[in-house]
């Protein structure tokens, strides 16, 4: 290839509050700081670089390394923007080239020692205005102008594909910043004939393996991808996967704000995009000692028309590991262990999995994303089945279902017992309706999800709507919600909701209590203290007089009963199924006299006091 030396200048950006760019050191993103503080921590210069056309300036690190510009996650040498040039003031604004968003230079905070420089305004002011101020004669690292003149000859190509393409095959040293510098300036439909020229290519398979060590998209995700799609009719979508290492625990955060971690993750995601489904719908979930309600749970998803279920587990002491194995073992679900190390967010990590890496999924139209404690739950009297109601949304444009909570009681019972959490919890609370959703959504089309709703890539406009086949509304939630589209506007559960056993019993709620949430940070071991609140919340509707009958679950799902047979008919399983219900049993009375022993020694609250009675917690003398 040709090599054009750019027209360029080089000079030290600055911003309104007299700061120069930098690259902090932590999270390798661009910040604002004074020159002095930013010596003395040893954060490296970012330089920007004009070019022959006016229209870019190229952010580059002066030493040659990999920086991101937030919310943005792939890093490079190399950050080209638009420039939106003020001749009056001699200032300009820099447009991130996919979001078409202001890069922003907030204050510096005293205590960090800079200030957060982020492409996230819609709107120019101060905080986006910049000036050139120091200009170089040659500062650049070696090397930056071949770059320059190849990324910039992508960036003006009427169809850059072609000399991409030809780069990752035949040059000699191909830069990998470039492929994640390049990322923005790229349309989806060129996102989609380099991921079909990728599939159709062995040899550039290998390469970008080759290139891309280390990153799972190119080694693991791909590569399994191609394998599956050639062989899919004879795969089993049940079984035991491989388990997911702690080395994987970046998938927690990976994508989260809809913008690819690196080059093979969005080209996976494309190729993932090309998979026709062949079935209709499954369950993904995730699982941590949750052993005593699982076959109810599989039961009842299997009885009401899915087609198959994913369960993702991790940390169980309860015994789950072993019916997990037993029931993926039995062709029942697909089991995935994942080992994640403290700070993770396990769930996150699975359903991001979920989402890039593991390719069975994508033998299904839709994938329903609910917890164990979550039953989905259809309208008897509006559609005859789940299929009805699939067909429902199929027949308009939608890509992801919005389906708000049904809260489900305590009902006044204080213990636990072994029968069906759906047959001992049938009132519903808060007039049968919450403002929090959970989705059901087409896997082809998104590449990472949080507790609530997916993420697609930050390119698309994903159709959201609500269970009734209208717009998901999400911009003006109720007092003290958050804004953000894990609550709708106008919740609505005529059509289907999602039935939250979030309380269960008084014993079972102080068990929930006792351990961690699979969507916070893992924390080891049960909580010692409770908190208040959570304990207040439970007690306020634990005597509630105005519930609601549930009426809906017990005819979508009438066969539950044979189905849950059906499973236990496996020896294995049943075997370990009883085990589980006699530890739970053991441990569920060592956690009351573990408590009991804690309110003997140490002050408690009268909200504690009351929970406690309720929950059977043994009375001892003070210690």
């Amino acid at each position: 290839m040709e090599i054009v030396v750019v027209n360029r200048q080089i000079f030290e950006i600055s911003t309104v509050h007299q700061s120069q760019l930098f690259i902090e050191h932590e999270e390798r993103c661009v910040v604002s700081a004074q020159k002095d503080q930013a010596a003395s921590r040893g954060y490296v210069p970012i330089y920007g670089v004009s070019t022959e056309n006016p229209r870019y300036i190229a952010l580059v690190s002066a030493d040659g390394s990999d920086f991101a510009v937030q919310p943005h996650a792939v890093k490079t040498s190399i950050a080209m923007m638009r420039a939106v040039v003020h001749a009056e003031s001699s200032c300009w604004n820099l447009l991130h080239p996919s979001s078409f968003q202001y890069l922003s230079a907030q204050p510096i905070d005293s205590e960090a020692g800079f200030g957060a420089v982020i492409a996230n305004r819609i709107s120019d002011k101060e905080w986006e205005e910049f000036r050139a101020t120091t200009i170089f004669e040659n500062a650049l690292p070696p090397g930056t102008d071949q770059k320059l003149s190849i990324l910039m000859s992508w960036v003006e190509a009427e169809n850059p594909i072609p000399g991409i393409l030809q780069y990752l095959k035949f040059s000699a040293d191909p830069q990998i910043c470039l492929l994640g510098a390049v990322i923005p300036f790229l349309t989806p439909e060129e996102f989609q004939i380099l991921a079909s020229e990728t599939i159709a290519d062995k040899e550039l398979q290998g390469r970008i393996r080759d290139l891309f060590k280390g990153d799972i998209w190119a080694e693991v995700a791909m590569p399994d991808l191609l394998a599956w799609r050639e062989h899919r009719n004879a795969a089993a979508s049940s079984g035991i996967r491989p388990a997911m290492p702690q080395e994987w625990d970046f998938l927690a955060t990976a994508g989260q704000h809809g913008y690819p971690a690196s080059f093979p993750h969005i080209v996976n995601s494309f190729a993932r995009r090309a998979i026709k489904p062949r079935r209709s719908a499954c369950v993904v979930a995730t699982a941590r000692n949750e052993g005593i309600y699982l076959v109810e749970w599989i039961a009842y998803h299997r009885a009401i028309g899915f087609e198959h279920i994913f369960i993702y587990s991790n940390d169980n002491d309860d015994g789950s590991d072993k019916l997990l194995e037993a029931l993926a073992r039995n062709g029942v679900i697909t089991w995935v262990r994942n080992e994640v190390g403290t700070g993770t967010r396990a769930q996150i990590k699975a359903y991001t999995h979920a989402l890039s890496v593991m390719p069975d999924i994508l033998d299904y139209r839709w994938a329903l994303f609910i917890d164990l404690d979550e039953f989905f739950v259809y309208n008897p009297d509006i559609f005859a089945s789940l299929s009805d109601f699939l067909e429902f949304h199929e027949s308009r444009e939608c890509d992801a279902i919005a389906i708000n909570w049904a809260p489900v009681g305590s009902d006044g019972i204080d213990e636990w017992n072994n029968s069906p959490v759906t047959c001992r919890f049938t009132a519903l609370i808060e007039e049968g309706v919450n403002h929090y959703i959970k989705c059901m959504f087409k896997p082809t089309k998104f590449f990472v999800a949080d507790a609530h709703c997916p993420v697609d890539i930050n390119i698309f406009q994903s159709v959201f709507r609500n269970s009734h086949g209208n717009i998901h509304k999400y911009f003006l939630p109720k007092p003290g919600l958050p804004i953000g589209m894990s609550v709708s506007d106008e919740p609505n559960v005529e059509f289907a909701s999602v039935y939250h056993y979030f309380y269960k019993s008084t014993q079972e709620f102080l068990w929930k209590s006792s351990r961690n949430r699979g969507d916070h940070p893992k924390s080891d071991g049960l909580i010692g203290e409770l908190h208040e609140g959570m304990l207040s919340l439970f007690l306020s509707q634990h005597h509630a007089e105005n519930k609601i009958q549930e009426k809906r679950l017990v005819r979508c799902a009438h066969f539950l009963d044979k189905e849950m047979q059906r499973i236990l008919d496996f020896s294995e399983i049943q075997i370990v199924h009883e085990s589980i219900i006699d530890t739970f049993r053991t441990a569920l009375n060592m956690l009351l006299m573990r408590h009991a022993i804690r309110a003997a020694s140490h002050a408690i609250s009268d909200v504690e006091r009351e929970f406690f009675r309720y929950a059977k917690v043994p009375i001892i003398p003070t210690l």
